[in-house]
């Protein structure tokens, strides 16, 4: 007995020992993908001292996330519109809106949100048609993303072939004076999944037949690169400011007025004086008024025109927004009591700036360079020796290639937390996710920047 156990015994080592054999004498052939490192800087961040301005990317728009804006009132912008007509009007003004809602609405037309004398009810009865020929259109609600939608004009012809209706909606005026808080800025595929549109509820009479019936209209998110999220201070309603681009021509620019920015402006302008550097212009006074005679010989008052000559001294005496305007205007006022607005600036020189100048040109020119040249350089030495300090310490705590990033403030994806902090610095905060594969924590640093940490390990860097 014993003697067959010793036999199976070395029967099963002597099997073990083969298949081992077996498995590792065979010849393996493996590949490996090759990670390139992810390198990111963060992004530039938005200067007050600046206006709006064209960038050369649409994702650098995102340095106005957190920026407060004003939307300035604009009242009787429909005035000059023709209410409704069944003769075709192809001279009417567009007033395209420019606020939305993420979730569409139904609304129920009436006074508050019609053009006066514009009714909900359009009727076609054109003399030289047989009244059997007659019809009505009435719009009883629309359904639209439009926030605050406001009728301003209306056409309604069923027996045109190309466009037998064509009702026009804007905002209405009164969605200004509010305060925004930029929240997002919308491009590519994430503008395109914004799908508004306006769906029309109408009933139909005609001699023939009354029906109720709906068609709608989308909004063509397209025309534009960029889309706003805002939200509203005052009541925190999330909405959506997109407004259409015509030849190039970015309305927003000139409709949204940067907080900060206008903050500025009017520390910087208010109680200095300015000198115009330009030819001689007219402009009209604020205050005053001239009465003139018209072409039938009949009397009119008109606002007076002031003269702005070449070096005449103007006092700013306020930064403001002109009621019904959109725009930052420029209060001047000069010795003869004359005030004028003035909207561009750039074309003003401070007085205090050409005296600076003119100060710094009667120092010798030779003695200018030579102290210039020394504060650079001792500028240039100062960051070079602080850059270097930095760079050995780095290199000192993580090593060449680590140390070298970290001391230019980059980061690459494998790196530990205190390397991410040496780099960047702490995060403005951060969040732990746990779920059935761990944990990640999230460092966010703005202007969209993200760190994804699993243990103490860098493994994404969002953007």
């Amino acid at each position: 007995m014993k003697s067959q156990l010793k036999n199976l015994k070395f029967l099963i080592i002597l099997f073990l020992t083969f298949n081992s054999s077996s498995i590792f004498s065979q010849i393996t052939i493996s590949k490996f993908e090759k990670e390139e490192e992810q390198i990111v800087e963060k992004s530039v961040p938005y200067d007050s001292l600046s206006n709006w301005e064209s960038l050369p990317k649409l994702s650098d728009y995102k340095k106005y996330i957190g920026q407060k804006v004003y939307l300035p009132l604009k009242k009787n912008r429909y005035t000059d519109i023709v209410p409704q007509t069944y003769v075709r009007n192809v001279e009417i003004k567009d007033f395209y809106p420019f606020l939305f809602k993420r979730n569409s609405e139904t609304i129920v037309l009436d006074s508050t949100n019609t053009k006066k004398g514009l009714s909900k009810t359009f009727v076609f009865r054109p003399s030289n048609i047989s009244r059997e020929y007659h019809q009505t259109l009435t719009i009883e609600s629309i359904n639209t993303n439009i926030y605050k939608p406001y009728l301003y004009y209306g056409y309604f012809n069923n027996y045109e072939r190309d466009v037998a209706y064509d009702f026009r909606f804007a905002n209405n005026d009164m969605v200004g004076n509010k305060y925004f808080t930029i929240t997002d800025v919308l491009y590519g595929d994430k503008l395109k999944k914004m799908n508004f549109s306006t769906e029309y509820f109408y009933s139909f009479e005609s001699n023939e037949k009354k029906s109720n019936e709906t068609f709608s209209k989308n909004i063509d998110m397209n025309n534009s690169d960029i889309a706003f999220e805002l939200k509203d201070e005052a009541t925190g309603e999330i909405l959506y400011f997109w407004e259409k681009k015509e030849s190039g021509y970015i309305h927003w620019r000139s409709r949204l007025i940067l907080v900060s920015y206008f903050i500025k402006q009017k520390q910087k302008y208010v109680g200095e004086n300015l000198l115009p550097n330009f030819g001689e212009i007219e402009l009209q006074d604020l205050k005053k008024m001239s009465t003139i005679e018209d072409e039938n010989g009949k009397s009119i008052i008109i606002p007076k025109k002031v003269k702005i000559e070449p070096n005449d001294r103007w006092n700013c005496i306020d930064v403001t927004i002109l009621e019904g305007s959109s725009w930052i205007s420029y209060i001047l006022k000069n010795q003869k009591d004359e005030t004028v607005a003035i909207n561009d600036i750039g074309d003003w020189i401070l007085e205090k700036d050409i005296l600076e100048k003119e100060r710094q040109e009667k120092i010798s020119q030779q003695n200018l360079k030579l102290k210039q040249e020394k504060e650079f350089k001792d500028i240039e030495l100062k960051e070079k020796i602080a850059f270097e300090k930095r760079k050995k310490e780095c290199i000192e705590m993580f090593g060449n290639v680590n140390g070298e990033l970290i001391a230019l403030g980059k980061l690459k994806i494998g790196m530990s937390k205190e390397m991410c902090k040496k780099s960047w610095g702490i995060p403005i905060w951060s969040n732990k996710i746990t779920n059935e594969n761990g944990t990640i924590e999230r460092w966010y640093y703005g202007f969209d920047f993200s760190l994804y940490f699993v243990g103490n390990e860098l493994k994404q860097i969002e953007q």
